[in-house]
């Protein structure tokens, strides 16, 4: 649909085994705690197939596009929470995949999954590590799952679990 010279980009999350521990998590969690053996319709290719660069390239030049011009690049990105169940309800209302997954599970398998994700968020994920002390996103005392406002009213910034999630961007233009 693109005319000569037109780009295209698009982004798709980076796998678990590249550093997305975002959805590790939650897949894990699915492993530990539901069925992940769930067949998704519609879905016939594995679930991160276009954040390989090899995958992302061919299906670029396989369409058209010039093969000089695709770049894929993978961008460093986090989860910030401001509450430790806010990953799994990310997952479990703004994915397509991964929620379609999650609504194939019982009630019982979801709150096993939530509340694993959970634990896990606030075993691993507290703040940041400077000079071997775990320190909050903000000068504030941390206090998970609240977010004083600062004096003046303004947020404080303050998210008190960052979970890795990079995504990958590719794109190309046609010739």
């Amino acid at each position: 649909m693109l005319k000569p010279g037109g780009k295209i980009a698009y982004s798709v999350w980076q796998s678990p085994d590249k550093g997305n521990r975002a959805f590790g998590l939650i897949l894990d969690a699915i492993t530990k705690h539901g069925d992940a053996a769930k067949e998704l319709p519609g879905a016939p290719l594995p679930f991160f197939h276009f954040a390989d660069e090899a995958n992302a390239s061919g299906a670029l030049a396989a369409a058209g596009f010039a093969a000089d011009s695709i770049e894929v690049l993978t961008v460093p990105s986090v989860a910030a929470l401001a509450h430790e169940d806010d990953l799994f309800t990310m997952f479990a209302s703004a994915t397509a995949r991964t929620r379609a997954l999650l609504e194939m599970q019982t009630p019982e398998q979801l709150e096993a999954i939530r509340s694993g994700m959970a634990a896990e968020i606030t075993a691993t994920y507290e703040g940041a590590i400077y000079q071997g002390v775990r320190r909050s996103t903000s000068w504030l005392p941390a206090v998970p799952g609240t977010d004083e406002p600062l004096s003046d009213g303004r947020p404080s910034g303050r998210t008190p679990w960052q979970v890795p999630m990079p995504c990958v961007v590719a794109s190309a233009q046609k010739p």
